[in-house]
């Protein structure tokens, strides 16, 4: 059998968990609190600015009250039979206006 790091390290491993059950067993039997019940563990999550800010958009969102299921549909079924008209100066106007605003940032 060859013995290399990997090896040592598995059997330091079940060595050491092979004493704290021992320590957990002889405690149950004299009463004391468990080695594992006295251990405590601490789970941590760190989240990403951006999925801050993702769920505090939509948050946002699902709060907001200013959508409007008739007009959707209305807007859906003039676009299906081809007599909903865009105006472009209305377009160009709103794109300069989310432009300037951005650099304004």
């Amino acid at each position: 059998m060859k013995i290399d790091d990997n090896s040592q390290s598995v059997v330091v491993e079940l060595s050491r968990l092979q004493r704290v059950e021992q320590h957990a067993v002889e405690g149950d039997a004299k009463g004391a609190e468990p080695a594992s019940k006295s251990l405590k563990s601490v789970d941590k999550v760190n989240i990403s600015q951006s999925a801050e800010r993702f769920n505090k958009t939509s948050n946002t969102l699902k709060g907001a009250s200013d959508f409007s299921a008739d007009k959707v549909n209305e807007l859906k079924s003039k676009i299906e039979a081809g007599a909903y008209q865009v105006s472009s100066k209305d377009v160009a106007e709103k794109m300069l206006a989310a432009l300037s605003k951005e650099n304004d940032r």
